[in-house]
């Protein structure tokens, strides 16, 4: 009969190998020495208010503080809470958005950045409603409305805010 085995010393030492090499590849794994770490979350301030009244109505997002940023990064959501009738839920990236001294978005977001948001019916869309009348109902009611801000490649939130969506003379 004949002995084809492996004996025992080098099994070991295969098996040793083996543990050892995937010992390793889950610790890299785990301390993120493979594959791509999410981006680090930019510190940014802003402000959200109101300006105008009637048609003229929009809503004013200014980099107060913080590193720039770029509008294709950031998505912002807002909820409208309409006292006794419908919610409106909106969502829409930064580029949508108008430089307070240009017709096309601004690019980068950089501290004294002022952008609007213009409230017409293609811009109440954004917002959730189906025409700027709602959006300018529930102006009229000074109803609360929260802002988030979005960085998309870090997936984090970098601005948070409730305010009252009222007209105001500028």
């Amino acid at each position: 009969m004949k002995d084809d085995a492996v004996s025992a010393p080098v099994g070991v030492m295969i098996l040793l190998g083996i543990t050892v090499i995937t010992a390793g590849l889950i610790a890299g794994f785990a301390f993120g020495a493979f594959g791509s770490s999410p981006a680090e979350v930019p510190d940014a301030e802003f402000s959200v208010t109101t300006a105008g009244s009637g048609d003229k109505l929009m809503i004013l997002f200014e980099h107060t503080a913080g590193e720039p940023l770029q509008s294709r990064d950031l998505k912002i959501t807002s909820l409208i809470k309409n006292r006794g009738t419908d919610e409106y839920i909106g969502s829409f990236s930064a580029e949508d958005l108008t430089s307070s001294d240009k017709k096309e978005a601004s690019p980068v977001w950089s501290t004294g950045t002022v952008c609007r948001l213009d409230i017409t019916d293609e811009n109440a869309k954004l917002l959730g409603a189906a025409s700027k009348s709602g959006i300018l109902s529930a102006a009229e009611k000074s109803t609360p409305m929260e802002i988030k801000i979005y960085h998309l490649p870090s997936g984090k939130i970098i601005y948070q805010t409730s305010f009252v969506l009222r007209e105001r003379n500028t």
